[in-house]
């Protein structure tokens, strides 16, 4: 029995293994047997049925096969009979039009073998370009320009274009969307007359556009500025939109947003010169209507400014929700909201309320007023942002209607602003009002002058607002213009006066701390101080002083200005209007020096004076002396000659007697 059992098992295993044998023989002879040679897979050709040759390799039993292209798993052709381990053609029987084209060979004889599938890309017909811009036989006066055309094609959604000005290859752009106007700039179109054309390569062939003239005279200086074109809005949203224009020649972008139609609150904008311009309007406010105007200036400076235009962002309706509040912390706890629908940036936002930690309650109502909420004459720096921040340089220039500020003009306006900031007080406060803070910047101007083209340079931490959009500014009389998004503003006025005082109003959503008055950076500029003006008696009280910019003032005996007491080396403490360092202001120790200098020239003059005095009283005694001995001797010589003669006398008569 048991050998019964060894004997089935045996061959049960010899079944097994043959029909193992079988199969791998068989795949074996199937594997690869039809193997495509060309066109190579994905090929892109302009070729036709009769010139494209579907080429392959056989490999099978010893018979020949017959082998046929199948085109689109349609039958297109037979090569055969192909022996083994050679290679067949075939040529398709149809014609075969620009398209994309799947190819296979079954090859037959005992057995049937396919290849594998391959695709096939034919595109007989080129590109087209159409130009756009410059027209033919354009003049400019500028080597720098644009280049405009559209570009088709029946195949490709993408091609790569070049110019050729001159015959000469001067730019190119490898990524031309098909039937999309595109630029490429050229910055150095040689002087005088020249051609250019744009030729366009799809995969397998070539389009050129027709060939036109342009005309570069640098003689004559361009001063057409750019046509602004189709200005339109797109993908308005409830807090953004895009703005869309064109123009005929490359130029720069920026568009103003006016929140009314005549008071302007901010611009974006963009350096590049470009012929299609798009810009966004960002954290706008829901379902308001919102008014803007579009400017293009080119590579010569000619701008051209649109009219005031208007679209109305989307309604929304908010969903806000809030997490749990924090834990009791010097009186205060907060928790953060966030609106899922995004209706109005910004979109997250903190609350705080006041709060005890006594009996564990965390009760209390919202914290409505902020302490120690006033800053008074904080210290302002002169003129020290206009040599650092382009973008502050740049705006300057644009109230001054000058696009370049060059070092001697900034120089005058940093000794104009020595000048009216010596001569202006600034008061902040910092107020929370149910869900939003003001932060208020109050300015008396009490300088001798009457001041054109005022200009407040003012900004705010970031604490503050993160973004210069997400403030509300306003300052009546005045034009507010954002320098950076980062944010900071200038605000012009276009004439004050002494004794003049006007607000700046900054206005966020949620509550700011009181720390942001003191971190606040202002600076005062102005285009030129007028003298045209009745000037007050008095500016400030004789003998007061004053920090400013780091130097310490003191204000004039007559109290009509103020005047340099002396540089602080260490800053100057606004609080207790003295140097760092000093506990009273007490006689400046160059003022000392000064005055102790002045007594001993003083005291040497006198001292001079009457040596002078003395010298001069003893030459005036002397000859008086000398008379006086002169006169003593005549009496002398005189009395002597007297008792002479009486002796003669004498003599004589005693003579005579005798």
């Amino acid at each position: 029995m048991r050998t019964v059992e060894h004997v089935l098992c045996g061959m049960l295993a010899l079944f097994s293994l043959s029909t193992i044998f079988y199969a791998i023989s068989v795949t074996g002879a199937g594997v690869d047997i039809v193997n495509l040679i060309s066109p190579g897979n994905g090929l892109w050709t302009n070729g036709t049925n009769d010139t494209i040759q579907f080429r392959f390799n056989y490999t099978g039993g010893d018979s020949p096969a017959t082998c046929v292209l199948f085109i689109d798993n349609t039958s297109s052709g037979t090569a055969g009979p192909v022996a083994n381990g050679s290679t067949g053609t075939v040529y398709a029987n149809h014609s075969l039009s620009d398209g994309i084209f799947n190819w296979f060979v079954n090859c037959t004889n005992a057995n049937s073998m396919i290849s594998g599938t391959w695709a096939l890309f034919i595109d007989n017909e080129p590109p087209s370009v159409n130009l756009l811009y410059p027209p033919d036989n354009h003049n400019s006066s500028n080597q720098s320009m644009g280049f405009k055309f559209t570009a088709l094609d029946n195949m490709k959604a993408t091609m790569s274009c070049a110019l050729y000005i001159n015959g000469s290859f001067s730019g190119e752009n490898v990524s031309v969307t098909n039937a999309t106007n595109t630029t490429i700039q050229n910055t150095s179109v040689p002087n005088g007359s020249s051609t250019w054309y744009i030729e366009c390569s799809d995969a397998v062939s070539n389009g050129n556009s027709v060939v036109r003239n342009i005309n570069v005279n640098m003689t004559t200086p361009d001063e057409t500025p750019p046509s602004l074109l189709n200005i339109t809005e797109d993908a308005v949203s409830a807090i953004s939109a895009n703005i869309i224009w064109e123009t005929d020649e490359p130029s720069d972008s920026t568009v103003s947003h006016f929140p009314f139609s005549h008071s302007v609150s901010g611009s974006v904008n963009s350096a590049s010169l470009t012929m299609a311009h798009n810009l966004t309007l960002k954290y706008l406010t829901k379902n308001t209507t919102h008014y803007y105007n579009v400017t293009s200036c080119d590579a010569s400076g000619n701008c051209n400014i649109s009219g005031v235009l208007n679209f109305t962002t989307l309604e929304c309706n908010s969903s806000w929700a809030c997490g749990d509040w924090s834990s009791c912390t010097g009186g205060q706890k907060t928790r953060s909201c966030n609106d899922g629908s995004m209706c109005q940036y910004p979109w997250v936002s903190e609350e705080t309320q006041s709060c005890t930690t006594s009996g564990g309650g965390t009760g209390g109502t919202t914290v409505i007023t902020v302490p120690d909420n006033t800053s008074i004459n904080p210290t302002i720096e002169a003129g020290a942002e206009i040599d650092i921040n382009m973008n502050l340089t740049k705006a300057i220039g644009e109230v001054l209607s000058d696009d370049h500020l060059d070092d001697d003009e900034k120089t005058v306006l940093k000794n104009i602003s020595e000048t009216v900031t010596r001569d202006t007080k600034v008061r902040r406060t910092l107020e929370f009002s149910g869900t939003r803070t003001e932060l208020k910047t109050t300015i008396k101007y009490s300088g001798k002058k009457k001041v054109r083209n005022f200009m407040v340079f003012e900004k705010v931490p970031k604490s503050f607002a993160a973004d210069a959009s997400l403030v509300n500014v306003s300052a009546p009389g005045a034009t507010v213009v954002v320098v950076e998004d980062d944010p900071s503003w200038l605000i012009t006025y276009p004439e004050i006066g002494p004794e003049d005082e006007f607000s700046i109003n900054y206005e966020v959503i949620g509550q700011k701390v009181a720390a942001i008055i003191d971190e606040v950076k202002t600076e005062f500029y102005a285009q030129v101080l007028e003298d045209d003006v009745e000037v007050p008696e008095k500016i400030c009280t004789p003998s007061d002083r004053s920090c400013m910019n780091g130097k310490l003032y003191e204000c004039e005996g007559d109290g009509s200005g103020w005047s340099l007491l002396k540089r602080c080396e260490d800053g100057c403490d606004a609080k207790k209007n003295a140097c760092t360092g000093e506990e009273k202001p007490g006689v400046d120790k160059k003022v000392f020096d000064n005055i102790t200098i002045v007594a001993m020239a003083v005291i040497s003059l006198l001292v001079v004076s009457a040596s002078y005095l003395i010298v001069m009283e003893s030459k005036k005694r002397k000859p008086e002396k000398h008379k006086s001995v002169i006169e003593g001797a005549k009496k002398t010589d005189s009395a002597a000659g007297t008792e002479k003669g009486e002796k003669s006398k004498k003599d004589g008569i005693k003579k005579s007697k005798k």
